[in-house]
């Protein structure tokens, strides 16, 4: 995937995986939005796709029509020095929001941590709210 220069995901799935190698990579990925989708996981993974570029500030990779999905790739492709311009955007952007995320984690991985430490020492679940254990 590192040689390639747009990445079109599959109509049929998310691509997760392939979207944040492609970000990783600094390579655009074009994704058809589908309306269609019943499945609450398959939902949920378009919705977080979409609201991951937004907050990157990298838009117009998700088609929303068929014509618009072939549209974007082929001006894609067709924008050598645009794509170049374009890879450093999203390389910059992804470490930016990978910070970010990063500091985000912080409290739910103290919670987890926490979790974990009771369970081992016998201690009961606890419930967990504003950063903290209630029962403490």
């Amino acid at each position: 995937m590192c040689k390639a220069d747009v990445v079109l995901a599959p109509p049929a799935s998310p691509g997760f995986i392939s979207l944040y190698t492609t970000l990783h990579l600094g390579i655009p990925m074009v994704i058809f939005k589908r309306s269609d989708i019943k499945d609450d996981l398959f939902s949920l993974a378009y919705n977080g796709i979409e609201s991951l570029l937004l907050k990157l500030g990298v838009e117009g990779f998700i088609a929303e029509t068929r014509s618009d999905y072939v549209d974007i790739a082929c001006r894609l492709a067709a924008d050598p020095a645009g794509r170049k311009e374009l890879g450093k955007r999203i390389l910059t952007a992804y470490q930016n929001v990978k910070e970010f995320y990063k500091e985000s984690r912080k409290p739910l991985n103290a919670f987890l941590e926490a979790a974990v430490d009771r369970a081992r020492s016998g201690l009961p679940p606890a419930h967990w709210a504003n950063g903290k254990f209630l029962d403490q």
